[in-house]
């Protein structure tokens, strides 16, 4: 293959992302795929993956670039197409592919764009393997040969599955927000085919995502589906991100739920059938869902930020659901251990309609503390990760800390977490305390600490809790 220059900063902990025309060419793409083909033949003897794209006007171009590199390494692809995340994880681990591409740039503005790459069973990449494939991509030891190109549609096996494990004993109401991406392929008819009444709010593929951007964890996001459920005198809101993998929930009365309270509620859960089970919880999560899961007879088991590391972790150890602060949940009962919106949209609609109490009585009893959101603090990729560790040994001599993805410090009335992102130049910190007064006071220890660090912004007025 003819030299071509590749940003390294493009190869993140989770997936490749980058600009579209800069970054991100078809060229590039292509020479991408061909060192992820090379090492799926290498590292696993994989010779058939499948492939599926977003709506963004950048991916078909993408996506033809990359399977013709993967292709070139002696990989045969079946592409399904326009396809949610999750429809691709299934489809690799349903039919036994050990390995897939989704190209997809998520949540993210319409410039950007990347590939969420699979290894076995639906499982992402690690992190590793991630920086492999780049090495693999920069020198010119390919694997040679010529794969096949088929086409198969995943959404009816897809369909039968939800079918099978969620057919409802009563009709209830939905509204469904899928902000004019790919999640509208397969989660309002998923959610008509379970019993559901369902209302679509933008619901025509647009990638130019002319209302919104599909991202669920910010709350402006929602206001037209929680409008529309109340309007509609619906018994549940849903919507879902760019890809389909994350999931927000408004309820009967307009009210958006926070990533950790539906986390604690998906474990009250899984918790009545299954007693003692462990639940994952990422670093970031709140204790309004550690306090529930332990109070209920659970086990959390923390992990580190990131839908590669903790569906590996949940494979590897055998838990059965898991949950991130950036409203990623992953489901293995009786599943495939994958992080899919419209698999838990099906799940709250069976939760609901198994008994007659709304929405807002499934959350009843959650402890409410003074939390911030995730804030996202800029600071230089070169920089983040010296940074995070120099504010982990600054309080490591001086409180209880948890190490295991920068630093989730216990105040005992509180903690805060500071860790370096894996997905772009900030440091991700998130407070969270029993009181406002003591929100505060954490709130300034940390920004103590971080202005010892000149590589770390804080802009003014950012901190203040989630309303």
């Amino acid at each position: 293959m003819p030299p071509i220059t590749l940003n390294p900063l493009m190869f993140r902990a989770y997936d490749i992302r980058g600009t579209v025309g800069d970054d991100l060419t078809p060229a590039v793409a292509e020479r991408i795929g061909r060192a992820y083909g090379t090492y799926l033949v290498r590292q696993y003897d994989v010779h058939e993956i499948v492939a599926g794209r977003d709506n963004r006007p950048s991916s078909v171009a993408l996506r033809d670039g990359f399977v013709e590199g993967v292709r070139a390494a002696g990989v045969s692809v079946v592409d399904i197409g326009l396809a949610p995340s999750p429809l691709l994880y299934f489809a690799a681990a349903h039919w036994g592919l050990d390995g897939g591409v989704s190209v997809t740039g998520s949540h993210n503005p319409t410039h950007m764009n990347g590939m969420k790459l699979l290894e076995r069973r639906g499982i992402p990449l690690a992190p590793d393997e991630i920086q492999r494939v780049r090495e693999i991509a920069q020198g010119d030891d390919f694997e040679g040969g010529r794969g096949a190109l088929s086409e198969r549609d995943a959404k009816p096996e897809y369909w039968d599955l939800l079918t099978r494990r969620f057919a409802l004993p009563r009709r209830i109401k939905v509204v469904t927000d899928a902000g004019n991406a790919v999640a509208t392929l397969t989660g309002p008819e998923a959610l008509r085919r379970i019993g559901c009444d369902v209302v679509e709010l933008f619901a025509e593929l647009d990638g130019t995502f002319p209302h919104h951007l599909p991202d669920p964890q910010v709350a402006e996001t929602m206001t037209a589906l929680r409008a529309a459920v109340l309007q509609h005198g619906a018994d549940l809101g849903v919507a879902w991100d760019g890809d389909g993998d994350r999931f927000g929930l408004v309820n009967e009365r307009g009210v958006r739920y926070q990533a950790d309270e539906i986390l604690a509620v998906l474990a009250r859960d899984l918790l009545a059938r299954r007693p003692g089970e462990r639940v994952l919880v990422d670093v970031k999560t709140s204790l309004t869902a550690v306090d529930d899961i332990r109070s209920r007879g659970g086990v959390p088991v923390f992990a580190p930020t990131g839908h590669s590391l903790g569906k590996r972790k949940m494979r590897d150890e055998g838990i059965l659901l898991g949950g991130e602060g950036s409203a990623h949940y992953y489901f293995a009962e009786d599943y495939y251990g994958l992080d899919d919106a419209v698999f838990a949209a099906c799940l709250f609609a069976r939760m609901l309609a198994a008994d007659d109490q709304p929405l807002s009585a499934h959350f009843q009893g959650l402890r409410a503390f003074v939390t911030s959101p995730e804030l996202k603090l800029p600071c230089p990729d070169r920089a983040k990760f010296r940074v995070a560790a120099e504010i982990t040994a600054h309080f490591r001599d001086l409180y209880s800390v948890m190490e295991i993805d920068g630093a989730r410090i216990d105040f005992d009335d509180g903690w805060a977490l500071v860790r370096a992102s894996n997905t772009g130049p900030v440091l991700s910190v998130r407070i969270e305390a029993q009181s406002r007064d003591r929100y505060d006071a954490i709130r300034a220890i940390i920004w103590d600490a971080l202005a010892q660090h000149p590589e770390v912004t804080i802009p003014e007025g950012v901190g203040e809790p989630a309303s």
